[in-house]
């Protein structure tokens, strides 16, 4: 059978207090009563501590680079928004969406 190294496609490069932002998100939901999110949230964030490749830009400023596979960017998207979920105004934004779409639609 012949090798197959698979490559993550993705790479995310973020600032240091990006970074520590997005760690602490998963800190918390680590934290959480949700089994499912803890789960997917340690995961994740050992892998960004372990994988995570400091570099220095052009401006001479620090950034973490990350590689990542789609599945991955779905769950830092899912951790994001389930640790923001009880943290934001509750606007109907589909219903805005839903008039959008009949006025362009006409």
């Amino acid at each position: 059978m012949a090798y197959s190294k698979r490559v993550p496609i993705i790479k995310l490069v973020l600032t240091k207090e990006e970074y520590n932002n997005l760690i602490e998100v998963l800190t918390q939901n680590i934290e959480s009563e949700n089994i499912e999110l803890q789960d997917i949230a340690k995961i994740t964030k050992e892998k960004f501590l372990k994988y995570g490749i400091p570099q220095e830009n052009d401006k001479g400023e620090i950034e973490i680079n990350l590689k990542l596979y789609v599945n991955e960017i779905i769950d830092i998207v899912n951790q994001l928004l389930s640790y923001i979920n009880d943290k934001v105004s509750k606007n109907n934004y589909y219903q805005v969406l839903l008039k959008l779409k009949d006025s362009n639609s006409k």
